[in-house]
């Protein structure tokens, strides 16, 4: 089955690779859904980004999160494609304030 899933549970201040796609493989990302689990009442900043060989571009920036919400980066209708090698990285303002949930479907390339 080509669908897969990745998580990355209380992501925090240092940067967490989420997805690596392999080699001769494609992704396309279906859904990449950031969660606040900070256990104060405190609002957390995400920033999501992929690494595209020696660029790296953000999908979000310091993406507010509110207390107890979750903020989707990429889902309907729009999609995007990785290619072998490519990084999904994932890192928040505060320690351990953050799950990231990543749902996509890899193909050959």
């Amino acid at each position: 089955m080509p669908f897969k899933r990745a998580v990355a549970k209380d992501v925090g201040t240092s940067p967490v690779t989420v997805l690596t796609v392999p080699a001769l493989k494609v992704a396309t990302l279906i859904d990449v859904t950031c969660a606040n689990v900070e256990p104060g009442a405190t609002e957390v900043k995400g920033t999501v980004q992929q690494l595209a060989g020696a660029t790296n571009i953000s999908l979000i920036k310091a993406g507010p999160v509110p207390v107890g919400s979750a903020m989707v980066v990429v889902g309907a209708p729009r999609k995007v494609v990785m290619q072998a090698a490519d990084q999904l990285i994932a890192v928040c303002d505060k320690a351990t304030g953050m799950d990231v949930a990543v749902s996509y479907l890899e193909q050959d390339a």
